[in-house]
């Protein structure tokens, strides 16, 4: 299995740049099991409980301000506000809530080494999941985390849950952070930030199999109604449950709009090791919707080898813009 997974940097806005970097993969050393069927996810199911819960649990997200009290000068990691923790968890569990999974909680034990990592990373202007011993503000415990952690450099806080979950540049076509995020058996995280940066402890607890949501598929966007918001400007992803060996090596890819025409798709080579097995491809021609009206697109990915079976799988993605009352 290939190790590692990405850093991302972001000059400035959401839709970013990315940089690869190698990192710790513990994946071998979870404890995995037959598929749990997903509880109906509330979020997706219709168009005003998206809309609540865009606007109660994930819009405002987007505005924290982070509260830290370090400096790079100085090298002191510090903290950041209670509630821009709070508002961390909530964007990621909105969107594991979105992909029906089960929510997960903050180890402020974890955060507090996240933080040092993000530290390192501000101080330095780069990202590196094997932190050299010469890089400013270096600790070993800053080493250790930024191995067991999604990377961000240019954003901080809740709005760099936003840009792991986009995975930006070709750099990023295995969508590494999304997949930890949307990994079903983690229980616990822990985050860490600057003014710009952040580091997303995400290689914390695991439940045992069976004693977690462990839906048979996991795709993002996800099937129902989605924000348009959220979506990952085209560069979408289907991964299969924890527990099976889910073969995308051969599998392809068809997006058509609600008039049944055929959309540009371009498949990756998938790459296994980040959490669950995935699929990813990038469509082009999306079109978002403005008003109160979905855009639909069917999506279906055939070719994918679990066992000995080939297996299919299809559904629709509706794109809405929230309402806000």
């Amino acid at each position: 299995m290939r190790d590692g997974f990405f850093g991302v940097k972001a000059p400035s806005g959401r839709r970013t740049v990315a940089i690869a970097a190698s990192a710790l993969l513990i994946v071998s050393a979870i404890s995995i099991g037959s598929a749990v069927p997903a509880t109906a996810t509330p979020y997706s199911s219709s168009s005003s409980n998206l809309a609540n819960a865009y606007w109660s649990q994930y819009a405002p997200a987007m505005s924290d301000t982070v509260g830290w009290t370090g400096s790079v000068s100085g090298c002191n990691a510090g903290t950041t506000s209670a509630s821009s923790q709070q508002l961390s968890l909530s964007a990621i569990n909105f969107d594991r809530a979105l992909a029906g999974l089960d929510p997960i909680t903050l180890d402020s034990a974890l955060s507090l080494k996240a933080q040092q990592a993000a530290l390192v990373m501000s101080a330095n202007s780069a990202l590196s999941h094997d932190v050299p011993s010469s890089w400013k503000c270096y600790t070993s415990t800053a080493h250790a985390a930024a191995a067991s952690s999604n990377l961000y450099l240019g954003e901080a806080g809740a709005k760099a849950i936003d840009g792991y979950m986009v995975d930006p540049g070709t750099s990023n076509s295995a969508v590494g952070h999304r997949r930890w995020i949307l990994y079903p058996p983690t229980t616990t995280m822990g985050t860490g930030s600057t003014s710009n940066s952040n580091a997303l402890y995400v290689f914390g607890k695991m439940a045992t199999a069976g004693n977690y949501t462990n839906p048979k598929w996991v795709a993002w966007p996800t099937s129902g109604y989605f924000p348009t918001q959220l979506e990952p400007n085209g560069k979408w992803s289907l991964s299969g449950s924890v527990g099976h060996t889910w073969n995308f090596s051969h599998a392809t890819v068809r997006v058509t709009n609600s008039s049944g025409t055929a959309l540009s798709v371009r498949v990756y080579k998938s790459q296994n090791g980040y959490g669950a097995n995935t699929l990813v491809w990038v469509v082009s021609g999306l079109k978002h919707p403005t008003g109160s009206t979905s855009i639909s697109y069917r999506v279906t990915v055939r070719g994918i080898v679990v066992g000995h079976q080939t297996t299919s799988h299809a559904y629709t993605v509706r794109l809405i813009k929230p309402a806000t009352s």
